[in-house]
Protein backbone atom coordinates (compact mmCIF):
# COMPACT_ATOMS: atom_id res chain seq x y z
CA UNK A 1 0.00 0.00 0.00
CA UNK A 2 1.60 3.25 -1.16
CA UNK A 3 1.39 5.97 1.47
CA UNK A 4 4.23 8.27 0.46
CA UNK A 5 4.40 9.22 -3.21
CA UNK A 6 7.65 10.52 -4.69
CA UNK A 7 8.32 12.88 -7.57
CA UNK A 8 11.23 15.02 -8.66
CA UNK A 9 10.82 18.80 -8.46
CA UNK A 10 14.28 19.55 -9.75
CA UNK A 11 17.74 18.04 -9.95
CA UNK A 12 18.28 16.38 -6.58
CA UNK A 13 15.10 17.88 -5.04
CA UNK A 14 12.66 15.09 -4.18
CA UNK A 15 9.04 15.84 -3.31
CA UNK A 16 7.29 13.35 -1.02
CA UNK A 17 3.50 13.53 -0.74
CA UNK A 18 1.74 11.96 2.24
CA UNK A 19 -1.56 10.43 1.09
CA UNK A 20 -2.98 7.82 3.47
CA UNK A 21 -5.31 5.57 1.43
CA UNK A 22 -9.02 5.40 2.26
CA UNK A 23 -8.77 8.26 4.75
CA UNK A 24 -9.97 11.86 4.67
CA UNK A 25 -6.99 12.90 6.77
CA UNK A 26 -3.35 11.91 7.07
CA UNK A 27 -2.69 10.40 10.48
CA UNK A 28 0.07 8.32 12.02
CA UNK A 29 -1.34 4.83 12.51
CA UNK A 30 -0.53 1.16 11.97
CA UNK A 31 -0.39 1.75 8.22
CA UNK A 32 1.53 5.01 7.94
CA UNK A 33 4.12 4.46 10.70
CA UNK A 34 5.68 1.34 9.11
CA UNK A 35 5.56 3.11 5.76
CA UNK A 36 7.42 6.08 7.25
CA UNK A 37 10.00 3.72 8.76
CA UNK A 38 10.58 2.21 5.32
CA UNK A 39 10.82 5.65 3.72
CA UNK A 40 13.44 6.78 6.23
CA UNK A 41 15.43 3.61 5.65
CA UNK A 42 15.35 4.30 1.91
CA UNK A 43 16.34 7.96 2.23
CA UNK A 44 19.27 7.09 4.49
CA UNK A 45 20.87 5.32 1.54
CA UNK A 46 19.89 7.62 -1.33
CA UNK A 47 22.85 9.55 -2.73
CA UNK A 48 20.80 11.08 -5.58
CA UNK A 49 18.62 13.13 -3.22
CA UNK A 50 20.05 16.50 -2.23
CA UNK A 51 16.93 17.84 -0.46
CA UNK A 52 13.53 16.43 0.55
CA UNK A 53 10.31 18.45 0.25
CA UNK A 54 7.44 16.89 2.23
CA UNK A 55 3.76 17.80 1.89
CA UNK A 56 0.22 16.42 1.97
CA UNK A 57 -2.25 15.38 -0.72
CA UNK A 58 -5.27 15.83 1.55
CA UNK A 59 -7.49 18.84 1.05
CA UNK A 60 -7.19 21.31 3.95
CA UNK A 61 -5.28 18.82 6.14
CA UNK A 62 -1.52 18.36 6.37
CA UNK A 63 -1.25 15.78 9.18
CA UNK A 64 -4.00 15.47 11.78
CA UNK A 65 -1.70 13.72 14.28
CA UNK A 66 -1.65 10.25 15.79
CA UNK A 67 -4.57 7.83 15.68
CA UNK A 68 -6.59 8.76 18.77
CA UNK A 69 -8.10 5.26 18.86
CA UNK A 70 -4.66 3.82 19.53
CA UNK A 71 -4.13 6.21 22.45
CA UNK A 72 -7.55 5.29 23.83
CA UNK A 73 -6.76 1.57 23.87
CA UNK A 74 -3.58 1.99 25.94
CA UNK A 75 -4.06 0.43 29.37
CA UNK A 76 -0.56 -0.19 30.72
CA UNK A 77 2.09 2.43 31.53
CA UNK A 78 4.85 0.46 29.84
CA UNK A 79 2.82 0.20 26.65
CA UNK A 80 2.30 3.97 26.67
CA UNK A 81 5.99 4.56 27.26
CA UNK A 82 7.05 2.28 24.41
CA UNK A 83 4.61 3.89 21.97
CA UNK A 84 5.94 7.32 22.85
CA UNK A 85 9.53 6.16 22.44
CA UNK A 86 8.72 4.57 19.09
CA UNK A 87 7.44 7.87 17.69
CA UNK A 88 10.31 9.84 19.20
CA UNK A 89 12.95 7.53 17.77
CA UNK A 90 11.29 7.55 14.36
CA UNK A 91 11.30 11.36 14.26
CA UNK A 92 14.88 11.41 15.53
CA UNK A 93 15.87 9.27 12.55
CA UNK A 94 14.08 11.71 10.25
CA UNK A 95 15.91 14.63 11.86
CA UNK A 96 19.22 12.82 11.28
CA UNK A 97 18.71 12.25 7.53
CA UNK A 98 21.83 13.11 5.53
CA UNK A 99 20.03 15.68 3.35
CA UNK A 100 18.14 18.87 4.29
CA UNK A 101 14.40 18.42 4.82
CA UNK A 102 11.66 20.98 4.13
CA UNK A 103 8.09 20.58 5.42
CA UNK A 104 5.41 22.33 3.38
CA UNK A 105 2.40 22.68 5.69
CA UNK A 106 -0.60 23.20 3.44
CA UNK A 107 -3.45 22.55 5.89
CA UNK A 108 -4.26 21.68 9.49
CA UNK A 109 -1.19 20.34 11.28
CA UNK A 110 -1.93 18.93 14.71
CA UNK A 111 -0.35 16.83 17.44
CA UNK A 112 1.98 14.24 15.98
CA UNK A 113 1.90 16.14 12.70
CA UNK A 114 3.36 19.19 14.40
CA UNK A 115 5.91 17.06 16.25
CA UNK A 116 6.97 15.48 12.97
CA UNK A 117 7.30 18.93 11.38
CA UNK A 118 9.54 20.03 14.26
CA UNK A 119 11.98 17.29 13.23
CA UNK A 120 12.52 18.97 9.84
CA UNK A 121 15.39 21.33 9.12
CA UNK A 122 13.04 23.92 7.60
CA UNK A 123 9.29 24.53 7.61
CA UNK A 124 7.11 26.49 5.19
CA UNK A 125 3.37 27.15 5.50
CA UNK A 126 0.98 28.22 2.78
CA UNK A 127 -1.31 31.20 3.34
CA UNK A 128 -4.41 29.00 3.23
CA UNK A 129 -6.88 29.90 6.02
CA UNK A 130 -7.03 26.17 6.78
CA UNK A 131 -3.43 26.17 8.00
CA UNK A 132 -3.40 25.79 11.77
CA UNK A 133 -0.39 24.41 13.63
CA UNK A 134 -0.85 23.16 17.17
CA UNK A 135 -0.47 20.59 19.90
CA UNK A 136 -3.97 19.74 21.23
CA UNK A 137 -2.90 16.74 23.33
CA UNK A 138 -3.84 18.21 26.73
CA UNK A 139 -7.44 18.39 25.52
CA UNK A 140 -7.31 14.59 25.32
CA UNK A 141 -5.78 14.28 28.76
CA UNK A 142 -2.27 13.45 27.51
CA UNK A 143 0.84 15.44 26.61
CA UNK A 144 2.79 15.73 23.38
CA UNK A 145 4.73 12.47 23.49
CA UNK A 146 6.71 12.50 20.25
CA UNK A 147 9.03 15.39 21.02
CA UNK A 148 6.68 18.36 21.23
CA UNK A 149 7.57 19.40 24.79
CA UNK A 150 11.26 19.32 23.89
CA UNK A 151 11.59 20.62 20.34
CA UNK A 152 8.99 23.39 20.42
CA UNK A 153 10.56 25.45 23.27
CA UNK A 154 13.97 25.06 21.62
CA UNK A 155 12.58 26.45 18.37
CA UNK A 156 10.20 29.26 19.34
CA UNK A 157 11.12 30.04 22.93
CA UNK A 158 9.70 29.01 26.28
CA UNK A 159 6.79 31.46 26.57
CA UNK A 160 5.49 30.95 23.05
CA UNK A 161 5.76 27.18 23.39
CA UNK A 162 3.94 27.05 26.72
CA UNK A 163 1.00 29.02 25.29
CA UNK A 164 0.52 26.28 22.71
CA UNK A 165 1.36 23.22 24.81
CA UNK A 166 -0.53 24.06 28.00
CA UNK A 167 -3.73 25.20 26.30
CA UNK A 168 -3.81 22.69 23.47
CA UNK A 169 -3.88 25.70 21.19
CA UNK A 170 -2.91 26.34 17.59
CA UNK A 171 -1.59 29.25 15.53
CA UNK A 172 -2.25 30.28 11.96
CA UNK A 173 0.45 30.70 9.31
CA UNK A 174 0.97 34.40 10.02
CA UNK A 175 1.47 33.84 13.75
CA UNK A 176 3.65 30.79 13.11
CA UNK A 177 5.97 32.91 10.95
CA UNK A 178 6.21 35.62 13.60
CA UNK A 179 7.15 33.02 16.22
CA UNK A 180 9.62 31.28 13.84
CA UNK A 181 7.57 28.10 13.98
CA UNK A 182 7.73 28.27 10.18
CA UNK A 183 10.48 29.93 8.16
CA UNK A 184 8.32 31.30 5.36
CA UNK A 185 4.70 31.71 4.28
CA UNK A 186 4.00 31.17 0.57
CA UNK A 187 0.87 31.68 -1.58
CA UNK A 188 -1.23 28.54 -1.47
CA UNK A 189 -2.16 28.78 -5.15
CA UNK A 190 1.45 28.73 -6.35
CA UNK A 191 3.04 26.80 -3.50
CA UNK A 192 5.07 24.44 -5.70
CA UNK A 193 6.82 27.27 -7.53
CA UNK A 194 7.53 29.20 -4.32
CA UNK A 195 8.76 26.09 -2.50
CA UNK A 196 11.08 25.15 -5.34
CA UNK A 197 12.68 28.59 -5.14
CA UNK A 198 13.13 28.19 -1.36
CA UNK A 199 14.58 24.69 -1.80
CA UNK A 200 17.13 25.94 -4.31
CA UNK A 201 18.10 28.74 -1.93
CA UNK A 202 18.58 26.25 0.91
CA UNK A 203 20.85 24.13 -1.25
CA UNK A 204 22.84 27.18 -2.32
CA UNK A 205 23.21 28.90 1.06
CA UNK A 206 22.43 26.17 3.60
CA UNK A 207 19.34 28.13 4.59
CA UNK A 208 21.51 30.71 6.32
CA UNK A 209 18.95 33.51 6.23
CA UNK A 210 16.30 31.32 7.85
CA UNK A 211 18.64 30.16 10.59
CA UNK A 212 19.69 33.76 11.25
CA UNK A 213 16.08 34.92 11.33
CA UNK A 214 15.21 32.38 14.04
CA UNK A 215 17.70 34.05 16.36
CA UNK A 216 15.86 37.38 16.14
CA UNK A 217 13.39 37.58 19.01
CA UNK A 218 11.97 40.45 21.10
CA UNK A 219 14.68 41.76 23.43
CA UNK A 220 12.77 41.41 26.72
CA UNK A 221 11.55 37.91 25.81
CA UNK A 222 15.08 36.83 24.93
CA UNK A 223 16.60 38.32 28.08
CA UNK A 224 13.98 36.79 30.38
CA UNK A 225 14.42 33.31 28.95
CA UNK A 226 18.23 33.54 28.91
CA UNK A 227 18.56 33.28 32.70
CA UNK A 228 17.65 30.52 35.11
CA UNK A 229 15.78 32.99 37.30
CA UNK A 230 13.78 34.25 34.34
CA UNK A 231 12.85 30.75 33.22
CA UNK A 232 11.86 29.80 36.76
CA UNK A 233 9.56 32.82 36.92
CA UNK A 234 7.92 31.87 33.62
CA UNK A 235 7.41 28.29 34.81
CA UNK A 236 6.01 29.47 38.14
CA UNK A 237 3.50 31.79 36.47
CA UNK A 238 2.51 29.06 34.03
CA UNK A 239 1.89 26.61 36.85
CA UNK A 240 -0.27 29.18 38.64
CA UNK A 241 -2.26 29.70 35.46
CA UNK A 242 -2.78 25.96 35.01
CA UNK A 243 -3.92 25.51 38.61
CA UNK A 244 -6.32 28.43 38.29
CA UNK A 245 -7.84 26.98 35.13
CA UNK A 246 -7.94 23.30 36.15
CA UNK A 247 -7.96 23.43 39.98
CA UNK A 248 -5.65 20.43 39.78
CA UNK A 249 -8.32 18.14 38.34
CA UNK A 250 -6.54 17.65 35.01
CA UNK A 251 -3.04 16.16 35.33
CA UNK A 252 -1.94 16.56 31.68
CA UNK A 253 -1.08 20.31 31.66
CA UNK A 254 1.04 19.91 34.79
CA UNK A 255 2.79 16.86 33.33
CA UNK A 256 3.49 18.82 30.13
CA UNK A 257 4.89 21.69 32.17
CA UNK A 258 7.20 19.31 34.05
CA UNK A 259 8.42 17.82 30.77
CA UNK A 260 9.17 21.27 29.34
CA UNK A 261 10.96 22.32 32.54
CA UNK A 262 13.09 19.17 32.51
CA UNK A 263 14.07 19.75 28.91
CA UNK A 264 15.37 23.23 29.69
CA UNK A 265 18.10 21.75 31.87
CA UNK A 266 18.93 18.58 29.96
CA UNK A 267 19.90 17.34 26.51
CA UNK A 268 17.32 16.64 23.83
CA UNK A 269 17.70 12.87 24.20
CA UNK A 270 17.32 13.04 27.99
CA UNK A 271 14.33 15.32 27.58
CA UNK A 272 12.66 12.96 25.13
CA UNK A 273 13.02 10.03 27.49
CA UNK A 274 11.52 12.08 30.33
CA UNK A 275 8.69 13.23 28.06
CA UNK A 276 7.85 9.60 27.24
CA UNK A 277 7.63 8.77 30.95
CA UNK A 278 5.33 11.71 31.65
CA UNK A 279 3.19 10.75 28.66
CA UNK A 280 2.89 7.22 30.05
CA UNK A 281 1.77 8.57 33.42
CA UNK A 282 -1.20 10.49 32.05
CA UNK A 283 -2.17 8.26 29.10
CA UNK A 284 -3.55 5.54 31.37
CA UNK A 285 -5.61 7.82 33.62
CA UNK A 286 -9.40 7.85 33.74
CA UNK A 287 -9.26 11.57 32.99
CA UNK A 288 -7.60 10.89 29.65
CA UNK A 289 -10.00 8.10 28.72
CA UNK A 290 -13.01 10.27 29.54
CA UNK A 291 -11.70 13.26 27.58
CA UNK A 292 -11.06 11.02 24.58
CA UNK A 293 -14.62 9.69 24.86
CA UNK A 294 -15.87 13.28 24.75
CA UNK A 295 -13.72 13.82 21.66
CA UNK A 296 -15.26 10.76 19.98
CA UNK A 297 -18.80 11.91 20.84
CA UNK A 298 -18.07 15.38 19.49
CA UNK A 299 -16.75 13.98 16.22
CA UNK A 300 -19.86 11.81 15.84
CA UNK A 301 -22.15 14.79 16.44
CA UNK A 302 -20.38 16.66 13.64
CA UNK A 303 -21.41 13.89 11.24
CA UNK A 304 -25.05 13.94 12.36
CA UNK A 305 -27.34 16.18 10.28
CA UNK A 306 -30.60 15.24 12.00
CA UNK A 307 -32.09 13.65 8.89
CA UNK A 308 -32.47 9.88 8.61
CA UNK A 309 -32.91 9.81 4.82
CA UNK A 310 -29.37 9.85 3.32
CA UNK A 311 -30.77 11.12 0.00
CA UNK A 312 -31.87 14.38 1.56
CA UNK A 313 -29.26 17.03 0.87
CA UNK A 314 -28.89 20.16 3.00
CA UNK A 315 -29.91 23.45 1.45
CA UNK A 316 -26.94 25.77 0.93
CA UNK A 317 -26.97 28.66 3.37
CA UNK A 318 -25.56 31.96 2.14
CA UNK A 319 -27.38 34.98 3.57
CA UNK A 320 -28.63 34.88 7.16
CA UNK A 321 -31.30 36.93 8.91
CA UNK A 322 -31.28 37.45 12.68
CA UNK A 323 -34.30 38.63 14.69
CA UNK A 324 -33.21 40.39 17.86
CA UNK A 325 -30.04 42.35 18.44
CA UNK A 326 -28.23 42.94 21.73
CA UNK A 327 -25.33 40.79 22.89
CA UNK A 328 -26.67 37.46 21.64
CA UNK A 329 -27.74 38.78 18.27
CA UNK A 330 -24.45 40.59 17.85
CA UNK A 331 -22.51 37.46 18.73
CA UNK A 332 -24.42 35.32 16.25
CA UNK A 333 -24.01 38.00 13.57
CA UNK A 334 -20.27 38.16 14.17
CA UNK A 335 -19.87 34.39 13.94
CA UNK A 336 -21.86 34.25 10.70
CA UNK A 337 -19.88 37.14 9.21
CA UNK A 338 -16.63 35.51 10.31
CA UNK A 339 -17.70 32.53 8.19
CA UNK A 340 -18.29 34.96 5.29
CA UNK A 341 -22.11 34.93 5.39
CA UNK A 342 -23.88 38.25 4.71
CA UNK A 343 -26.08 39.02 7.73
CA UNK A 344 -29.28 41.07 8.04
CA UNK A 345 -29.86 41.97 11.70
CA UNK A 346 -33.30 43.25 12.82
CA UNK A 347 -34.60 44.85 15.98
CA UNK A 348 -37.40 47.26 16.81
CA UNK A 349 -35.09 50.21 17.59
CA UNK A 350 -31.71 51.62 16.60
CA UNK A 351 -30.24 51.43 20.11
CA UNK A 352 -30.08 47.59 20.42
CA UNK A 353 -28.83 47.39 16.83
CA UNK A 354 -25.98 49.74 17.69
CA UNK A 355 -25.18 47.63 20.76
CA UNK A 356 -25.13 44.48 18.64
CA UNK A 357 -22.77 46.05 16.10
CA UNK A 358 -20.50 47.25 18.89
CA UNK A 359 -20.37 43.74 20.35
CA UNK A 360 -19.61 42.21 16.96
CA UNK A 361 -16.86 44.78 16.41
CA UNK A 362 -15.41 43.95 19.84
CA UNK A 363 -15.29 40.25 18.97
CA UNK A 364 -13.51 40.96 15.68
CA UNK A 365 -11.00 43.20 17.46
CA UNK A 366 -10.26 40.29 19.79
CA UNK A 367 -9.45 38.11 16.78
CA UNK A 368 -7.14 40.81 15.45
CA UNK A 369 -5.31 41.02 18.78
CA UNK A 370 -4.86 37.24 18.74
CA UNK A 371 -3.54 37.46 15.18
CA UNK A 372 -6.40 35.37 13.81
CA UNK A 373 -7.34 38.17 11.41
CA UNK A 374 -5.72 41.28 10.01
CA UNK A 375 -7.46 44.63 10.60
CA UNK A 376 -8.46 44.74 6.93
CA UNK A 377 -9.95 41.24 7.08
CA UNK A 378 -11.90 42.18 10.21
CA UNK A 379 -13.24 45.33 8.53
CA UNK A 380 -14.32 43.38 5.45
CA UNK A 381 -16.14 40.77 7.54
CA UNK A 382 -17.73 43.46 9.71
CA UNK A 383 -19.03 45.00 6.51
CA UNK A 384 -21.10 41.86 5.88
CA UNK A 385 -23.43 42.82 8.76
CA UNK A 386 -26.29 45.21 7.96
CA UNK A 387 -29.16 46.32 10.20
CA UNK A 388 -32.82 47.19 9.88
CA UNK A 389 -35.82 48.08 12.06
CA UNK A 390 -38.27 46.44 9.64
CA UNK A 391 -38.15 43.29 7.55
CA UNK A 392 -36.51 44.84 4.50
CA UNK A 393 -33.84 42.53 3.10
CA UNK A 394 -35.32 39.43 4.71
CA UNK A 395 -36.93 38.32 1.46
CA UNK A 396 -33.48 37.22 0.25
CA UNK A 397 -32.19 35.33 3.29
CA UNK A 398 -31.74 31.55 3.36
CA UNK A 399 -32.00 31.14 7.12
CA UNK A 400 -33.58 33.18 9.93
CA UNK A 401 -32.33 32.85 13.51
CA UNK A 402 -34.52 34.09 16.35
CA UNK A 403 -32.57 35.79 19.15
CA UNK A 404 -35.13 38.12 20.71
CA UNK A 405 -35.33 38.82 24.42
CA UNK A 406 -36.65 35.96 26.55
CA UNK A 407 -40.14 37.39 26.87
CA UNK A 408 -43.09 35.19 25.84
CA UNK A 409 -45.25 38.12 24.72
CA UNK A 410 -42.51 39.48 22.46
CA UNK A 411 -41.73 36.04 21.04
CA UNK A 412 -45.42 35.58 20.15
CA UNK A 413 -45.33 38.81 18.17
CA UNK A 414 -42.27 37.60 16.27
CA UNK A 415 -43.82 34.26 15.37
Amino acid sequence: MNVFHQQWLDDGILKIVFDLPDSRANIFNKTSIPALEALIEELQHRDDVRLVVFTSAKENIYIAGADVNEIFTIREREEAYQKARLGQQLFQKWAALPMPTLAVINGACMGGGTEFSLAFDFRVATDSPKVRIGLPEVKLGVIPGWGGTQRLPRLIGLQNALKIILTGGAVDARRALKQHLVDEVVPHAVADEAVLKIARDILETGGKRYRERRKKRPFMEKMLEATGAGRSQILKKSREMVMKETRGHYPAPLAALEAVAFGLEHSLEEGLEYEARKFAEVAITDVSKNLIRIFFFTEEIKKENGVENPEVKPRPIKKIGILGAGVMGGGIAQLAAYRDHPVRLKDIAEEPLAAALAHARELFEGLVKRHRLSEREADLKMGLISTTTDYSGFENVDLVIEAVVEDVAIKKKVF
